[in-house]
């Protein structure tokens, strides 16, 4: 009885395999006492070389030869035998609004009315401050997108700036930047010279994306500067303690002082005045 049920149990099992007739086995296989891995394969790992980009110019020469071939509207050029500038006038400023120079190395620099941009600024950090992988005429492209920054406004509290300098290295926090107008522009008799002034931070950009406002330096500089006037004001408008000296207090504060004082007086005055009164 027991032998029919796992003769039926086996024949209900779907998964039971039965051996054809010349079929190969392929399952439980006898294997070898030293059998051989084979290696697996390993995908193929494709680098990404990054691509140098070709040189625009060889040397000083050659960049010469290349850019007297140009046709530079407004930029006046001057080689030299180890430099080459390029310029670029406004017709109202006697110095150039733009200049351009390359040494013998490739390096450049840039100018705004003569006030070269600091070494933090993005045009350098971007070309590495050199012409070796930008043409010129798409690095004057890139200059001639640029605002001047206006600088800080001429004020009487913002010209007090020119005189106070940094007590580590002695630099003045603010200084004059002077541009000689052309004298084409003005025909006064009675003014033989006349100038656009401009205020400026140590770390000034001098060209800015934005021609609206001064670069991020000039506004700090301004910004400390009105921070100062208001509590300058605060200051002088607050009146003297008791036993405060005189000799070291403005005048506003021996005003307020005064008239905290005239306060004061009529306040008691008024107190007596009502005592007396009432006996």
């Amino acid at each position: 009885m027991k032998h029919c049920i796992l003769i039926k149990y086996c024949c209900l099992d779907e998964k039971s395999k039965t051996l054809k007739r010349g079929s190969i086995p392929t399952i439980n296989l006898p294997k070898k006492s030293h059998e051989e891995l084979k290696p697996s394969t390993s995908r193929r790992i494709m680098e990404k070389k990054e691509l140098v980009p070709s040189k625009v110019y060889k040397d000083i020469n050659d960049l010469k030869s290349k850019v007297s071939k140009l046709g530079l509207m407004g930029w006046s050029r001057t080689f030299d035998e180890n430099t080459f500038s390029l310029d670029y006038f406004d017709g109202k400023h006697a110095l150039p609004l733009y200049t351009l120079k390359v040494d013998s190395g490739l390096g450049f620099t840039v100018a705004a009315f003569g006030w070269f941009l600091p070494e933090n600024h993005h045009i350098y950090l971007e070309h590495k401050h050199s012409v070796t992988y930008v043409s010129v005429a798409s690095l004057i492209t890139e200059i001639r997108n640029l605002y001047v920054c206006p600088g800080l406004p001429l004020t009487d509290s913002t010209t007090t700036l020119l005189h106070l300098t940094d007590p580590v290295d002695g630099v003045s926090e603010v200084t004059r930047h002077t541009v000689p107008l052309c004298p084409e522009v003005y025909c006064d008799k009675d003014t033989p010279y006349q100038v656009s002034l401009y205020l400026r931070s140590a770390d000034c950009l001098v060209l800015q994306t934005s021609g609206e406002d001064a670069c991020d330096s000039c506004s700090k500089v301004l910004a400390s500067e009105v921070n100062r006037q208001k509590q300058s004001v605060i200051k002088k408008a607050t009146s003297l303690k008791e036993k405060a000296p005189l000799s070291g207090s403005s005048k506003e504060q021996l005003i307020a002082t005064i008239q905290q004082q005239r306060i004061e007086a009529k306040g008691l005055k008024d107190r007596f005045g009502k005592g007396d009164k009432l006996e």
